[in-house]
């Protein structure tokens, strides 16, 4: 079973890798959620996903990195906008996470940096298109 951390998950990526997980007949859990302010939605995925790791990033941001990091994670989904997503993409990246980018932003201005990061720690980095396909019951994630 893959684990799963989805920073923006009331956001339509977030929304989207919901329904992979959904589909996944069990072989993708979450078992981390935040939204930036939307926490009526995040509180009804939390009891659908049975998520306890959740966090409301306008009144935490620092939390971000803690969900990217956590080591119960095995893959964390970036689907935050903005320069928000670079600090916790730079650290699920040094923690060795692999890591579903949908945030164009940190690349663009921190590229080298994550990269050279991802080689040192073994952390995969993989455009969040291609992590959240079904294909015949395969998912990328």
């Amino acid at each position: 079973m893959t684990r799963v951390t989805i920073l923006g998950s009331t956001g339509s990526i977030g929304e989207s890798t919901l329904e992979v997980i959904r589909q996944s007949k069990g072989e993708l859990k979450v078992v981390g959620l935040s939204a930036h302010k939307n926490k009526i939605k995040l509180e009804e995925q939390a009891r659908e996903f049975n998520v306890k790791n959740i966090l409301v990033s306008f009144e935490n941001e620092n939390g971000l990195i803690d969900l990217a990091t956590d080591e119960n994670t095995d893959v964390v989904v970036i689907a935050i906008v903005g320069f928000a997503a670079l600090k916790p993409t730079l650290e699920a990246i040094r923690a060795g996470k692999r890591v579903a980018l949908a945030n164009k932003e940190a690349l663009v201005t921190c590229g080298e940096l994550l990269t050279f990061e991802a080689k040192k720690s073994g952390a995969q980095i993989i455009p969040v298109d291609k992590a959240l396909g079904v294909n015949q019951n395969v998912y990328f994630l």
